[in-house]
């Protein structure tokens, strides 16, 4: 449904509750209907399950003197026990609880006497709810007259922490005539927390985990996602401003950080680039593939839960800067897709302390790593891990590489996660 046609039909069945010819039970069930029809993501859960996704129950209660609070959780099965932990730990009863398709669908019923009600808010009304909006302040309004407000946060629509890195949807349903309100929809394929009965804690993935077990048997003290940095951002090609925020996975003492990263993007690299060059009162580690594969090797076998790992041959596409320098431009023009060439650590770069020379078969230079991935990568060449690299992709102002690990049988680690 397209934008237009979404505001059409919503402003038409307005229209026909003002005239009568709806009730306001069928002003609510279209309104959410329309909502689906125009953001079908948001409301996936309500299209497929709409046995637990409803209004059922919620106008079969006078609202001219009764406010109905109806609110569905729906969070992953296998996160099932840090759901049972939110509830007991808050006293929660939920009034309904089903499982299905690897979900649960959790419900909360609320009626509030509206005469106890001191502030009264226009998204009550049903007369004037279609012209309000659910943000924040009404939001939090509504559930404080219930046991809900102790497990959302009170600056977003979230569960509190650490809760909210769970992949979870909530749906909250009023008695005023108005839709179906999507508060949430934390879902995303790419990213799946759980709760890590072991660790006794919520984690978004099987590597950090590990990580957190390696961190408890060598007695390191940790914190997770402990505190968000508002970095200064620069992006050298375009030279774009702005603020990125970053929020490092582990934090230990002595104001250590390390960063798990199974997959690396433009986005994690200037955010790991950026901390480390703006918060050097930190002493920033990283952790990806290359070094997560000896962690493994040396650990697996030693750890109780550790949980095993597919292990592949971890790849990376770099970016090289400073091809077009006058003297370096003949040996790049000779470079070839699939040709070899060698990475050679640049200790006494006056420009740049980690910088990494890429050279050709002849020795000859033909660019840098760019400041990004050099970063990243002249850790790893220090340490002692070596890297083969071949020309991937080569245009008049681009040249990109792929680097892999060559001694992968070499159990190469940062000396205080060694025991």
């Amino acid at each position: 449904m397209d934008y237009n046609t979404w505001c059409k039909l919503e402003s038409q069945c307005i229209e026909d509750y003002k005239n009568n010819k709806i009730c306001i039970k069928e002003r609510a069930e279209k309104l959410t209907e329309y909502d689906a029809g125009y953001s079908r993501v948001r409301y996936n859960f309500y299209l497929k399950y709409p046995q637990y996704i409803n209004l059922n129950d919620i106008y079969e209660i006078d609202s001219t003197n009764y406010l109905v609070i109806k609110l569905i959780l729906v969070i992953e099965q296998k996160n099932k026990i840090a759901l049972e932990i939110l509830l007991n730990e808050h006293n929660l009863k939920p009034h309904m609880m089903n499982e299905e398709d690897g979900y649960i669908f959790t419900q909360f019923f609320y009626v509030i006497d509206k005469n106890k009600i001191k502030s009264w808010l226009c998204i009550y009304d049903p007369e004037k709810s279609y012209y309000q909006s659910m943000n924040m302040p009404n939001f939090n309004s509504t559930i404080k007259h219930t046991e809900l407000k102790n497990i959302f946060s009170d600056i977003n629509y979230q569960l509190i922490n650490p809760f909210n890195k769970l992949q979870y949807v909530t749906y909250l349903a009023l008695n005023n005539g108005d839709r179906i309100y999507c508060l949430s929809y934390n879902f995303d394929s790419r990213n799946s927390p759980m709760f890590y009965d072991d660790l006794n804690t919520i984690l978004r993935s099987t590597w950090e985990a590990n990580i957190a077990r390696l961190l408890n048997y060598l007695n390191i003290y940790w914190h997770y996602e402990k505190q968000r940095y508002n970095l200064e951002r620069t992006l050298y090609k375009s030279k774009t401003s702005g603020i990125m925020s970053y929020t490092p996975d582990f934090f230990l003492e002595n104001n250590i950080i390390l960063e798990v990263k199974g997959f690396w993007d433009s986005i994690s690299v200037e955010q790991v680039f950026l901390f480390k060059q703006q918060k050097q009162e930190y002493k920033h580690y990283v952790i990806d593939g290359d070094m997560y594969y000896s962690l493994d090797n040396i650990y697996k076998n030693k750890i109780k839960n550790w949980e095993p790992t597919h292990k592949h041959k971890y790849n990376q596409t770099v970016s090289l800067v400073g091809i077009n320098i006058p003297d370096r431009k003949p040996y790049v023009n000779e470079l070839e897709i699939g040709e070899q060439v060698f990475l050679k650590r640049d200790k006494d770069n006056p420009y740049d302390k980690n910088a990494v020379k890429v050279l050709n078969y002849n020795k000859k230079l033909v660019g840098y790593l760019a400041k990004q991935w050099a970063c990243i990568y002249a850790e790893k060449i220090d340490l002692g891990m070596e890297f083969n690299a071949v020309i991937k992709e080569k245009k008049p102002n681009d040249l990109n590489i792929i680097l892999s690990r060559n001694n992968t049988e070499e159990n190469i680690i940062h000396d205080f996660l060694k025991r």
